[in-house]
């Protein structure tokens, strides 16, 4: 074995020179396949004991796996995935002939692969290592694991373990089934042929903020299984990186945890003041993302509540599986999308609203686009933006669908000025004399001027925009010129001339 390992660490050397194995870590933002039948949770690294109906694909790009023998890791990974080495091979040329191939594999995404060796049998998983090292969930998929997530029912007596061992053990987690009771241990029978122990540890910071969740699922074992040091061993490989206090949040770990981070964003946007802070930032910088990236928010509001209830679940997943620099909140009617536009060189609104155009037409829904901000505890305010864009963009195009703030913020500037001070404080005195001009004598020339300033003073596209005649349209701008003497030289007393209609246009409605 320590041949094998010493050729594992040369072949790293002088293919990775770059890689330090005391510092490698497995990436936080995971996104897992459906391997079983199961619910696969994001934020979960899962070991691969049978690979036969293991088939890689687009969800596992980002996903962290582990192959409990060196002639199972021999599956194409996809770019962005990373991997784990638990070796058990007799022949060390072998090993390293399947390695070279994996290399080869890791070549193509720039990936890294941690190598450990361990006595498999049973899967071997030293818990306190994994602690240290993962603090993240880690599930070992055994071959027959798949029946048993066809599911027997759990109940309270079927969870036993030895008292030794609640140091370690907080939780028993099967197939999404949770019991509360500290240190348990649970003897699932399927059909006679089958048992397993599912055991998990929840990780959390100083502050009670989540870290991350430990499963192991052990191979077959007799019903008086105990964890011990005979079948958890594990050589250290890492060095000082076993002593290091990580302080990471990994989203999605669990069910539990994936709502607990999604509601915390949720306040985020609502309530601010009131938002745990922190427990996001750990959630966020868990999936290589900062306060201070690029965001953007988008809202998804659906004109009725059974579309809600019908649609909204399954769109939240969808749309985080679809965009990985995305998170998905359920709020009252509509779903709130938040974009990290910095995870990817080039992220465009038109990325989105491609994918979105299929989707309205099964469901009828409207779409606000914030603008782009750099500090993520502003998002309330960007969400706001985004409901202002619906509600006012369908006041100016009840038949339109998309709608985003840029094109609606001097709309948003001139409401918030109306509500704080009277028209006349702030109206241009040429433009008050315009609109009572067109009160008293039934004209519409504040209306001309204002297409002709839209239209870049051109009269033609001013004219047809308006359904006039271009000589009419002539006329009425000598009508203003002779009113008033309008500086449009000025580009401060054409923007108050423009933000002095616009108020007077909130008047009137």
């Amino acid at each position: 074995m320590d041949i094998y390992y010493s050729m594992i660490h040369l072949l790293l050397s002088i293919r990775y020179p770059l890689i330090d194995l005391h510092t490698s870590a497995i990436p936080l933002k995971l996104n897992m396949p459906k391997m079983y039948a199961g619910t696969v949770e994001p934020g979960i690294i899962y070991v691969v004991n049978n690979t036969d109906d293991f088939k890689p694909s687009e969800d596992t790009a980002g996903s962290a796996l582990v192959f409990c023998s060196a002639d199972a890791v021999g599956i194409k990974l996809l770019k962005g995935s990373r991997a784990i080495l638990i070796g058990n091979c007799h022949n060390p040329n072998e090993a390293l002939e399947t390695l070279n191939e994996l290399f080869i594999t890791l070549e193509r995404w720039h990936g890294k692969l941690i190598s450990l060796s361990c006595d498999y049998s049973p899967i071997s998983v030293m818990i306190e290592s994994f602690l240290h090292i993962f603090p993240v969930s880690i599930v070992v998929e055994n071959e027959n694991l798949e029946h048993l997530y066809e599911s027997v029912p759990f109940t309270e007596d079927m969870f036993t373990i030895d008292t030794k061992y609640s140091q370690f053990i907080e939780t028993v987690e099967c197939h999404g089934m949770y019991s509360s009771a500290q240190g348990r241990k649970s003897h699932i029978d399927t059909s006679g042929r089958y048992q397993h122990t599912a055991i998990i540890r929840s990780l959390f910071n100083d502050d009670n903020s989540f870290i991350g969740r430990l499963v192991v699922v052990p191979d077959k074992f007799g019903e008086d299984f105990v964890p011990n040091d005979g079948c958890c061993q594990i050589v250290d490989v890492f060095g000082d990186f076993l002593e290091k206090k990580l302080s990471w949040s990994v989203k999605g770990a669990s069910k539990t945890d994936t709502n607990t981070m999604h509601m915390s964003i949720t306040k985020l946007f609502l309530e601010p003041e009131d938002a745990p802070k922190q427990y996001i930032l750990n959630c966020l910088n868990a999936m290589g993302w900062s306060q201070f990236h690029t965001f953007m928010v988008a809202v998804l509001r659906m004109d009725t509540w059974s579309s809600f209830v019908e649609f909204s679940g399954y769109l939240c997943g969808h749309f985080e599986k679809l965009w990985r620099n995305c998170i998905a909140i359920r709020h009252n009617n509509s779903l709130i999308l938040l974009f990290n536009c910095s995870v990817f060189e080039s992220f465009e609104i038109s990325d989105i609203t491609n994918t979105l155009t299929v989707v309205h037409n099964d469901i009828d829904f409207k779409l606000g686009f914030s603008n782009r901000f750099q500090d993520l505890f502003y998002a309330g305010d960007f969400f706001a933006q985004c409901m202002y864009a619906i509600e006012n963009g369908l006041k100016k195009n009840p038949d339109s669908w998309i709608f985003s703030f840029s094109d609606h913020c001097t709309d948003y500037i001139a409401s918030y000025l109306s509500e704080r001070f009277s028209t006349e404080f702030f109206c241009h005195p040429g433009i008050l004399a315009l609109y009572g001009y067109d009160e008293k004598n039934n004209t519409e020339l504040m209306k001309t001027l204002k297409y002709f300033i839209i239209h870049k003073f051109n009269a033609s596209h001013a004219a047809a925009a308006m359904f006039i005649h271009r000589t009419t349209f002539i006329k009425r701008i000598e009508k203003i010129n002779k009113l008033q003497h309008l500086n449009f030289g000025s580009l401060d007393e054409t923007l108050h001339i423009m933000l002095s209609i616009k108020l007077l246009e909130i008047e009137e409605e």
